[in-house]
């Protein structure tokens, strides 16, 4: 990561000359040197020209032309920094007066002919800047007196100045953190499961490889509405699931993961089904519990036991399915009853390694309470719309941020910041041949 120099001020010349003459170095010092310690001007000419030939001959030999290049790219390249820290300074500099996060002072002065003059003057807040292949990194100190409302208003002003897409954005204690995206993130390879770890990956960052540990940030909420990549983006997921693990999946709509049936995977595709894996699932829980009890264990992995995961696609057609008539013994609806065992799967499945997995193609709280939604630490949004990324990551994280294309998402585990992350493309095709060998392997038990 390169750090670029805020100016609040526009550089002057001499600080442009410096800059070009530090980048030009290796091609100033042949002449300037001999020039400077030998008085003999001739025989220094004379060793200038040989330099010179010298790097002529290198230049052209494939052996050593990328010496002479990596040379003047580590010269030239501060050069080029230079250009693009006045570059950014001018542009943020145009938007934060613009945008009247600059405070103006003016100067009265008194003339040699007694004739008053009124200077403006302007602070800039201060700051620093960061980039690396992907975004730009911007961190501001609010000038006093300003308030968080003035920079929430004004903050796609900047993207918009530097022609990039608004990353995130967040105030804290007076210091403003804007995320600008101006490259693409690449995410050509699907990634396969060949270590024992507990986690997965959801795809690349700006960083690199993104992953989800499930271990200590259990279970996974994921919306993501039509057109966003949602049967893409968990197709790359179950494909890492490896054959010893247990992998229940309940497909709301019938069509996506029925086809896993062939391949030994438990699927259900009906209200029956649902409330079946639901059951078979809390079970799981207690009977861990009560091992783990009886063995004086406080975690799964102590009594050899699997990572379960319970995968809901299509939540919400599932649970609207679910009666909503109380019962005359228990007082309770079957919705409440399956809302039950999946928040208390969501509190104490962590330690018994059973894992919720819940898609949503829309956001509703009426079907996610927030007791199981803020159990499930891993907030995936796909598409970026504004219900789903408040639903997900709460008003304060969600501020300023843009919706994404296809293939692009948003991702919170646990308690850390929202990242913008790709997953690659995978065809459906490919994604069964990869299973196919799995056909021998009960990979659900």
């Amino acid at each position: 990561m390169k750090t670029i120099t805020f100016y609040q001020k526009k550089p002057g010349v001499f600080r442009f000359m410096g800059w070009l003459s530090y980048g030009i170095t290796p091609w100033l010092a042949p002449l300037i040197l001999p020039l400077a310690i030998i008085s003999d001007r001739t025989a220094a000419g004379a060793i200038s020209l040989l330099s010179y030939s010298s790097i002529g001959i290198f230049s052209t030999l494939p052996d050593t032309r990328q010496i002479v290049y990596s040379i003047h790219q580590l010269f030239w390249g501060q050069f080029r920094h230079h250009l693009l820290s006045r570059q950014i300074s001018k542009l943020l500099r145009e938007t934060l007066l613009n945008a009247g996060l600059v405070k103006k002072e003016y100067q009265e002065t008194t003339g040699a002919k007694g004739r008053m003059s009124r200077k403006e003057i302007l602070h800039y807040p201060s700051g620093t800047i960061h980039k690396d292949k992907i975004n730009i990194y911007i961190q501001f100190k609010m000038i006093p007196g300003q308030t968080e409302q003035e920079w929430e208003r004004k903050v796609n002003a900047f993207a918009h100045s530097l022609g990039c897409s608004l990353v995130s954005f967040q105030i804290s204690r007076g210091i403003v953190e804007i995320t600008l995206q101006y490259g693409e993130i690449q995410a050509n390879a699907v990634t396969y499961k060949t270590d024992m770890e507990h986690n997965l990956a959801l795809g690349y960052a700006t960083g690199g490889k993104l992953t989800w540990d499930f271990e200590h940030f259990p279970h996974a909420l994921i919306i993501g509405p039509t057109g966003t990549g949602k049967s893409t983006f968990i197709r790359n997921l179950l494909v890492q699931l490896r054959s010893e693990w247990i992998v229940k999946v309940a497909d709301g709509k019938q069509v996506e993961f029925t086809h896993l049936q062939d391949l030994g995977f438990d699927v259900a595709t009906d209200t029956s089904g649902f409330i079946r894996l639901v059951e078979e699932a809390q079970i799981e829980v207690d009977q861990r519990f009560k091992t783990m009890e009886t063995q004086r264990k406080n975690h799964y992995s102590q009594i050899k036991e699997k990572p379960y995961f319970l995968v809901i696609d299509e939540s919400i057609y599932l649970l609207e399915a679910l009666s909503t008539k109380k019962d005359k013994e228990t007082g309770q609806s079957e919705r409440e009853r399956i809302l039950g065992l999946l928040r208390d799967i969501s509190l104490r499945g962590r330690a018994a390694g059973v894992q919720l997995v819940m898609i949503f193609q829309r956001p509703d709280s009426t079907f996610m309470p927030t007791v199981i939604r803020d159990n499930l630490t891993a907030k995936i949004v796909l598409g970026g719309s504004k219900t789903a990324l408040e639903m997900a990551f709460g008003k304060d994280k969600s501020k300023q941020l843009d919706s994404v294309s296809l293939g692009h998402g948003y991702v919170c585990i646990g308690d850390g910041r929202v990242e913008l992350f790709r997953f690659p493309d995978y065809a459906q095709s490919t994604f069964l041949d990869d299973l196919e060998p799995q056909r021998s392997i009960v990979a659900i038990q």
